[in-house]
């Protein structure tokens, strides 16, 4: 590869101007990752510059968006480049951004969006390969920044059971507690009495229709006709009706 081809590419990559993440998603960046191996030397190389270039800016793009509502949850509408962005071994849980998550996210002040920004960030390291799940999640400093944040807004006591499901994976994964928010234990017995109560008023349903089903279950059933005479008693009455009267 000519040295005036590789200039060129690093130049694009390195613009101002460039939408990083629009610049991801015009080439497929997991078929570019799946080739270095069947490249010549000079193309591999240029094409992991290339590569490091433009996911540095993408995730630098992407994480200043963390403060806007469902910035994660979106990921996934930007194709392959979003899958590529929060995948297991992403740039997002290294070292080197965590002072720009701790920067958006912890201390740019409280906010619904960064606290579900924060959870569903916890959803998807969860989310990750067998092999590098540990390598994030067994990141105190990491799991520690996005569950305090994740966790700095009350939910409702509908969205209880999510936390409570994500804190136990976390932890199983982790082998390490995660400290309760102030809200925790009065959100999960508010929880519990509702579906405990649920669970009462279903079963009195089943119960009432089972009782129903009884009942129509008898009425259905038929009812006990009167014995039909025997030969000697109509053979009696025949008797009577034909004798005349003494």
């Amino acid at each position: 590869m000519r040295e005036a081809e590789r200039t060129v590419l690093l130049r694009f990559a390195t613009a101002p101007p460039l939408d990083a993440i629009e610049a991801l998603s015009q080439i497929d960046v997991w078929r570019i990752v799946q080739d270095f191996e069947d490249q010549e030397e000079p193309r591999r190389r240029l094409a992991q510059d290339l590569l490091a270039i433009l996911e540095k800016r993408a995730t630098e793009s992407f994480v200043a968006r963390l403060e806007q509502a469902n910035a994660v949850a979106h990921v996934g509408r930007w194709s392959k480049v979003g899958d590529f962005l929060v995948r297991a071994r992403a740039l997002i849980w290294a070292p080197e951004f965590r002072s720009q998550l701790r920067t958006v996210l912890a201390e740019s002040g409280r906010s619904s969006a960064r606290s579900d920004n924060a959870k569903d960030l916890l959803t998807q390291a969860v989310k990750g390969s067998s092999e590098a799940q540990p390598a994030i999640l067994h990141d105190a400093d990491l799991v520690q920044l996005l569950w305090q944040v994740a966790t700095a807004i009350t939910p409702t006591m509908r969205r209880f059971q999510s936390f409570a499901k994500l804190r136990a994976a976390i932890e199983t994964a982790s082998n390490r507690a995660l400290a309760e928010p102030p809200w925790w234990q009065a959100k999960k017995a508010q929880y519990e009495a509702t579906v405990g109560s649920r669970r009462g008023a279903d079963k009195r349903s089943a119960d009432g229709e089972r009782a129903e089903d009884a009942a129509l279950a008898g009425e259905a059933a038929p009812t006990e006709s009167a014995p039909l005479p025997t030969d000697d008693s109509a053979a009696s009455v025949d008797k009577g009706k034909d004798e005349p009267p003494g």
